[in-house]
């Protein structure tokens, strides 16, 4: 394109700055576009430059740009990216355009659900009601669109994540059920989801200080949650719990260790805590770069727990094979 733009013919250089303007927005190099498109007049033009001027987050000359596109209903202009700059400063301004423009005649459903579920997303960090009130409108699409799966699954993300209680995740239950009825990635990711929501829920109908083997139980099902749910605080409480249940356990340090990665604001004190109250732990020597026997007899017995194999003769945990030398496992596997 730019060896185009320099030639003589008057009608293959316009073509040319258009094509490279278009790429330049494309991948995010906005003043690099305007000054491609100078010279150059017309609607496509104008929407192009309303892109650039949204993506730079300069509205006081992409909105009567904007105006002038929607009101001839163009279809052209990369409405995704134009809105998404538009909502990196003003969100709420987003969302009235966002209305505007998937009411355009002729916009493909699936694009309308996915600007609808993007806006959304955008509106739940400083309006919760609003996000979401945009995503069920995303969500209730008819017909059904992929845009529309997955601005259901975002509702239930965001409960999942908003919960403090293990009763509270079961607010996404509902969402979660229906979606798993659907099939495609979405409803994939809602069955996994269910799958841990329900060993989670057999956890807390079984589990209690007393029970054997509980902080190993505790921390699978930890693990299981911050891995295979979006509800950091949930894991939090689990590990926590391990701590406080079995403040002697082998794995309260790792588990300590995992809250300290969930809550940065409260690293620091956990890591003092630590050190006061479990200075020989293995863990902690892992953190140093030790890899220790101590330790991968530990993650032998942990792994050989979460995965329900037979532990070593007489319930004891598995020591490292003979002639094994600390450092030889992986780190990637202790982590």
């Amino acid at each position: 394109f730019v060896a185009l733009m320099e030639s003589g013919d008057t009608a293959i250089r316009h073509a040319a700055q258009l094509a490279h303007g278009r790429t330049l927005i494309a991948t995010g190099s906005y003043q690099a576009a305007l000054a491609t498109l100078d010279g150059l007049e017309g609607p496509e033009v104008d929407a192009m430059r309303a892109a650039a001027y949204a993506g730079l987050g300069d509205l006081a000359a992409a909105l009567p740009l904007l105006d002038s596109a929607i009101a001839r209903k163009d279809l052209t202009l990369p409405w995704d990216s134009t809105l998404a700059g538009i909502g990196r400063v003003d969100p709420a301004l987003a969302s009235q355009y966002t209305t505007a423009v998937a009411a355009l005649p002729g916009l493909p459903v699936e694009t309308r659900d996915r600007l609808l579920d993007a806006d959304g997303m955008r509106l739940l960090a400083g309006n919760p009601d609003a996000g979401l009130a945009r995503l069920a409108e995303a969500g209730s699409a008819d017909p059904v669109t992929d845009a529309s799966l997955i601005a259901r699954l975002h509702v239930a993300q965001y409960l999942l994540a908003q919960a403090d209680t293990f009763a509270g995740l079961e607010a996404a239950r509902p969402g979660l059920t229906s979606l798993s009825e659907v099939g495609g990635p979405s409803s994939i990711q809602a069955i996994r989801y269910l799958r841990v929501m329900d060993r989670l829920r057999g956890f807390t109908d079984s589990i209690s200080p007393s029970v054997p083997q509980g902080d190993l139980a505790t921390f699978v099902m930890a693990e299981s949650v911050r891995d295979g749910l979006p509800a950091p605080g949930i894991a939090a409480q689990l590990f926590a719990t391990l701590a406080a249940w079995w403040p002697a356990s082998p794995y309260a340090p790792k588990a300590l260790l995992a809250l300290a990665a969930l809550q940065p604001a409260s690293a620091a004190s956990i890591f003092e805590g630590l050190e006061c109250d479990y200075p020989d732990s293995p863990y902690l020597l892992l953190v140093a770069g030790n890899v220790t026997p101590a330790v991968l007899a530990l993650e032998d017995s942990l792994r050989v727990y979460s995965v329900g194999a037979p532990p070593a003769a007489g319930g004891a945990r598995r020591a490292p094979a003979a002639g094994a030398r600390a450092g030889q496992t992986p780190r990637d596997e202790l982590k």
